[in-house]
């Protein structure tokens, strides 16, 4: 009887776990300032690393799970089918951006937001993700570059 009602409950504590970390991260924050409207065009990055936001002093690491893409119109975020109810699709805008900063060799980037709105300030992308952004940051600043 009590595996019946792990197996009932456990639906409910995941999805509880989703939204906790969503919101502690940033994540619907960011969606609510930055939905995606269109889907986002430019080199995309499948199984994504993230870090985001704060939960006592340490940043919540999405591990790949993430789909990145920098296209023209900015640098969009999404995650997989199974924590997509708690966090939607981003489209952060290039104009929104303040800088992309590689972070030694090992690919990670930080991206720093402009300071008008709710949610994260920065946020670091990890690998090939953040090789993209910062690259696609520069090309987008220093189009002769």
């Amino acid at each position: 009887m009590n595996t019946l009602w792990f197996l009932l409950l456990l639906p409910l504590f995941w999805l509880n776990a989703c939204r906790i970390l969503a919101t502690r991260s940033g994540w619907r924050a960011l969606a609510a300032r930055y939905p995606q409207h269109a889907p986002p065009g430019g080199e995309a990055v499948r199984f994504a690393s993230a870090r985001m936001g704060r939960v006592h002093a340490m940043p919540i690491h999405f591990a790949h799970c993430l789909t990145v893409a920098a296209g023209p119109e900015g640098l969009s975020l999404s995650a997989p089918w199974f924590v997509f109810f708690h966090r939607p699709p981003i489209t952060v805008p290039w104009s929104h951006v303040e800088a992309v900063q590689p972070l030694g060799n090992s690919g990670t980037a930080r991206v720093r937001l402009r300071a008008d709105g709710d949610g994260p300030a920065e946020f670091m992308l990890m690998g090939r993700a953040g090789q993209m952004a910062a690259s696609a940051f520069d090309g987008r600043v220093n189009p002769a570059a």
